[in-house]
């Protein structure tokens, strides 16, 4: 997680990357022994090492990994009579690719399935299939394209292609869909490193399911793919119902991102962006409360889902006091993304409510510095991706002061702290909606006057990672 802070009077604070364990109050009073007992749990409990988190037996795995339980063999593709078919069905043709070794305890089910997709007008065909490798996969689904066949739904547990972009390796189904692209193994260790339009394009000529569930601990497979295939006809013939209603679930990646589905659900969509708060307790209950179809948009990997809580639309509050030995006039120099909203000694000195990137020193500001201790406090507006401050002191030269000292807890009640800007005692996030962007920095969210204000630092399990320049 970044948070950087440049010191020694110059610093840039990356207000959106901090731990989401850390927990900072502004308050009226806090007791001294408050301050010790977190000095002892910061000494007593160092930063942990990162590592990876994870349901058991999800831990990335390589394609070796994927050969032990799935080595390569011929293959064995057998086409299956339906004998459940509506012969008045002449519409887009479906096939389905069945694993033979699932195939007999599920037979029920599928030709329910046959049912009712061909009294919808679609045209099924049923094949089973044994080992094969990728490429001899891709070669039936050519085939079947061929003759009309408008996609894939994959049943069971039936090879997959790898591919890997960056020196990461992931299975690929792309490689089924693309029928005209050009797939290269440059090393041939068996993983596609090089994807090309070859003769056609990139894209997918046909679509590709899987209904997959062998990877599942809870229940044996056939129990699984039965369960789901009676709730699919279920919700076919009315008795299983959902709420005509979508959710778009999106992570602070994807923030821009227009997911549209109030094309097919009209005003009957919830989309729910808000960084900080998309968390992986807060999707469950979102889906709990009963979609018609939900579109997360996240960072996936073959065992979940991963949510970064990189806050969107929200504002926060920066902190810091400054001792000068004397009464002096001196320039602020400033950066912000986005906005920023600036109090010197209780004073509003600076407002710039604006969206974009961050510059150092992009804002100067000529004020005067008390003698003792006077207290600088920015509030910053967030819209999504980077959130930063920078703030430094100068001469008229533009000139570091070399006889400046900070401090990030209040000097009547704390002792002596580093001689250089440390840190900054931080107050948020404060979530808000996007259609207040530019009401962020005039939103009052402490309950209290914004510069009158005497924070005080709380602590509760910091983890807070800063590197130091001076």
């Amino acid at each position: 997680m970044k948070k950087i802070l440049l010191l020694g009077i110059i610093l840039l604070l990356i207000l959106s990357n901090f731990s989401v364990s850390s927990h900072i109050n502004i308050q009226t009073s806090t007791p001294q022994s408050a301050y010790n007992e977190s000095q002892t749990d910061i000494q007593e409990n160092p930063i942990k090492k990162l590592e990876w988190k994870a349901p058991p037996g999800y831990l990335p795995g390589s394609y070796t990994d994927y050969l032990d339980n799935h080595p390569l063999k011929p293959a064995s593709i057998t086409k299956i009579p339906n004998r459940k078919t509506n012969s008045m069905a002449q519409g887009q043709k479906i096939n389905l690719l069945i694993n033979e070794d699932i195939f007999p305890d599920i037979t029920t089910s599928i030709n329910q399935y046959i049912q009712d997709i061909s009294l919808l007008g679609y045209t099924p065909e049923v094949h089973t299939i044994t080992g094969g490798t990728p490429e001899i996969v891709k070669l039936w689904i050519k085939t079947q394209y061929q003759s009309g066949s408008t996609g894939i739904v994959m049943i069971g547990d039936i090879t997959a292609a790898w591919a890997e972009i960056s020196g990461s390796q992931f299975p690929c189904d792309l490689y089924y869909m693309d029928l005209d692209g050009d797939w290269t193994d440059t090393n041939s260790d068996g993983v596609f490193d090089q994807h090309g339009p070859g003769d056609g394009d990139m894209a997918p000529e046909l679509y590709v399911g899987r209904i997959y569930a062998t990877s599942l601990t809870y229940e044996n497979e056939a129990t699984m793919l039965n369960d789901y295939f009676s709730k699919v006809h279920s919700y076919r013939n009315g008795t299983l119902s959902q709420p005509w209603h979508g959710l778009e679930y999106v992570d602070e990646d994807w923030y821009t991102m227009d997911v549209h589905l109030d094309n097919i659900y009209g005003d009957d969509v919830d989309r729910y962006d808000y960084g900080y708060f998309t968390t992986g307790q807060d999707y469950i209950e979102k889906m709990a409360e009963g979609h018609h179809f939900v579109q997360v948009c996240a960072h996936s990997f073959p065992g979940g889902h991963h949510f970064s809580r990189l806050p969107t639309e929200a504002a926060a509050y920066a902190h810091i006091y400054v001792n000068s030995p004397n009464q002096r006039s001196a320039k602020l120099l400033l950066g912000s993304d986005d906005g920023i909203k600036v109090w010197l000694n209780n004073n509003l000195i600076y407002l710039n409510d604006r969206y974009g990137g961050w510059v150092e020193d992009a804002y100067e500001i000529d004020i005067t510095l008390e003698e003792g201790w006077n207290q600088l406090l920015c509030k910053v507006s967030q819209r999504a991706g980077d959130f930063k401050l920078s703030a430094r002191f100068t001469d008229s030269n533009y000139d570091t002061f070399p006889d400046l000292t900070y401090q990030m807890n209040n000097p009547e009640t704390y002792p002596t702290e580093g001689e250089y800007i440390r840190s900054w005692l931080l107050n948020g996030f404060h979530q808000d909606s996007s259609g207040n962007f530019y009401q962020y920095l005039n939103t009052n969210y402490l309950g209290e006057d914004e510069s009158s204000i005497t924070p005080i630092y709380t602590f509760v399990g910091y983890h807070t990672h800063c590197r130091v320049i001076r």
